[in-house]
């Protein structure tokens, strides 16, 4: 058969014979897509003692493969030299991937909820990578990962984040990075200061980010939860040269741009805390290119300093804040 794409759909309700489907993945060897959906993997790979039944590391031709769960008995995936995307996407806790997963080496997308550690060792051609679940620290060489362009890693528990950032910092062709505090005192950004391509920054979570001193210079889109900011953001800020999209969230007390601030945003959305006042000024020359102002929250403004030019300017379109591909 010269099948070369293959999706399953509700297989659950359908009751399938596993046996059929082994005898399928032998007859289709130039399959080179193929989406288990539902609870096909689910139900075989659930058990972390399982092991799949199915002839997945038959298809050496395999380019995608997507799957509703794995575990680290799913040596199959050593097999698929050819493999460029993996998607998972698991219903439940994290998955721990198996130590194969290095030998595909032509892996580009690597996507779901994967809990760290798992090995990386040259994976070189790896661009997308989200997203890592991290209890502790997250160690790595930045070479086995040197063509990675997208990162997600979400903190679970504290640890040493500093160090985990030291490796991200290394990724010097990283484009976008998206990092999820859960349970961390403190999140020190200044490594990322070596990541001179970074595109797109997401810090979500209610952490303590400790904003880098020196400029990202083609930041330009950055989502910031500054709960956990303690003093106000913006002379850091103001100062990032291409700076396009800003979504400050939970913000609270005085923040203050200076004249010449912001020198290329465009679009400007602020979330007021529900603790305390707020403080708001733009001085004259502050965000010269201002084209959307969204200002949303039940927490009060205390003071709207801002020049009679920003205070007419409109609402921004939905998509104009979400151009950038990352949620909100």
């Amino acid at each position: 058969m010269r099948l070369r794409t293959l999706f399953f759909f509700n297989l659950a309700n359908e009751d399938p014979e596993i046996a059929q489907l082994q005898s399928l993945c032998r007859q289709l060897r130039l399959l080179r897509v193929l989406d288990l959906e539902d609870d096909l993997s689910n139900r075989y790979l659930w058990n972390e003692n399982e092991r799949p039944p199915y002839k997945i590391g038959k298809l050496i031709h395999l380019r995608y493969l997507g799957l509703t769960n794995m575990n680290a008995h799913s040596q199959f995936i050593g097999n698929l030299h050819a493999l460029q995307t993996l998607e998972v996407n698991p219903s439940g806790a994290p998955i721990l991937l198996p130590d194969e997963i290095c030998k595909a080496k032509q892996l580009r997308h690597l996507i779901g909820r994967f809990k760290w550690p798992f090995r990386v060792d040259s994976m070189t051609n790896l661009q997308t990578l989200k997203e890592v679940v991290v209890e502790g620290q997250m160690e790595f060489n930045p070479m086995d990962l040197i063509n990675l362009r997208e990162l997600t890693i979400e903190y679970v528990r504290e640890g040493n984040n500093r160090y985990t950032l030291d490796c991200i910092g290394g990724l010097t062709n990283l484009e976008t990075l998206e990092v999820i505090g859960r349970k961390s005192s403190e999140v020190d950004l200044q490594p990322l200061c070596r990541c001179q391509h970074l595109l797109q920054l997401r810090l979500a979570g209610r952490v303590q980010w400790k904003l880098p001193t020196e400029v990202l210079p083609n930041l330009r889109y950055l989502y910031l939860n500054a709960r956990g900011v303690s003093e106000d953001p913006m002379p850091v800020l103001e100062k990032l040269p291409k700076l396009t999209i800003l979504l400050l969230i939970d913000i609270r007390g005085k923040m203050v741009c200076t004249a010449g601030g912001f020198p290329q945003l465009e679009i400007l959305q602020l979330w007021i805390s529900d603790f305390g006042p707020t403080s708001i000024q733009v001085e004259g020359g502050g965000m010269p290119v201002l084209k959307g102002l969204l200002i949303e929250g039940r927490g009060a403004v205390g003071n709207l300093g801002m020049p009679d030019r920003l205070r007419s300017i409109p609402t921004p379109d939905p998509l104009w804040i979400g151009m950038s591909g990352l949620t909100n």
